[in-house]
């Protein structure tokens, strides 16, 4: 009979993370990944660990192919941060900001019900509730879900439009669209742009991280470049200029992998 005790080994998880959990967790697979990523890293006292896919796998009893999907979707909705090690096991980290996942909204549920209509009628193009009708059941928050370009952008496509975001934040905190709980709509609708970069263009994920990078870096670029299609639009001149002093694109890459 099993008889779990805490002095045996146990992990802390914050009430307010606990709170972002049950408005989302993962699917499938995906949860029980998670669960092996808390145990490798908090069930340690880490914030980080180098677990391999045969520790996922024994943990877990899924398959190979299983875990490395559930991953790929973890870091897309940017649950998990995977650091690649090139030659070695990936580090690998909750990323315990519940508000940059890419996911059902996990930020605390709106009081107001001015701004929950609000929200209704702008998702479900319903009509507005007035305070003078009242109706047999309060209104329902819809739950949308913000993850919802998961089938046409790919786990890349996202995760670069994510790292865009971040990088705008870092230059201005302020950022209108950014700001305010606008973040996870943006990085989706960012993600369709980067992901026609990437299929129909026929860029490499790491030349856009290059570029986009530098363009952030860049005192003219970084207010120019503050969105998924403007990185698309501006996209030759934005090769032509990190290729300066002859080096190209390719190159440059070399030169900011190692700080990326």
């Amino acid at each position: 009979m099993a008889s779990p005790q805490t002095e045996n080994g146990h992990m802390d998880l914050a009430n307010e993370l606990v709170d972002a959990f049950c408005r989302y967790w993962p699917p499938s697979g995906e949860g029980q990944v998670l669960w092996v990523v808390f145990r490798k890293t908090y069930g340690w006292n880490k914030k980080a660990d180098k677990i391999s896919v045969s520790q996922f796998q024994e943990l877990t009893g899924l398959s190979r192919r299983t875990v490395i999907y559930a991953l790929q979707n973890l870091e897309a909705k940017q649950m998990v941060i995977i650091e690649k090690q090139p030659g070695g096991t990936n580090l690998i980290s909750f990323q315990k900001d519940y508000e940059k996942w890419l996911v059902h909204n996990c930020a605390p549920q709106i009081s107001k019900k001015r701004e929950i209509a609000k929200d209704c009628q702008l998702v479900h193009n319903c009509a507005p509730v007035h305070n003078s009708v009242r109706t047999s059941a309060p209104p329902v928050h819809p739950q949308k879900t913000l993850y919802k370009n998961h089938r046409t952008s790919s786990p890349e496509s996202l995760r670069l439009s994510g790292l865009l975001a971040d990088l705008i934040l870092e230059n201005n905190p302020c950022n209108s669209e950014l700001s305010n709980g606008k973040r996870v709509k943006a990085v989706n609708r960012w993600a369709e742009d980067i992901d026609k970069l990437l299929r129909l263009d026929g860029q490499t994920p790491e030349k856009v991280e290059v570029v986009m990078r530098w363009a952030q870096s860049d005192s003219f670029w970084r207010s120019n470049i503050l969105s998924g299609s403007a990185l698309r639009r501006q996209w030759n001149k934005l090769v032509v200029r990190v290729g300066n002093a002859g080096n190209s694109a390719d190159a440059r890459y070399d030169m900011f992998k190692g700080v990326a």
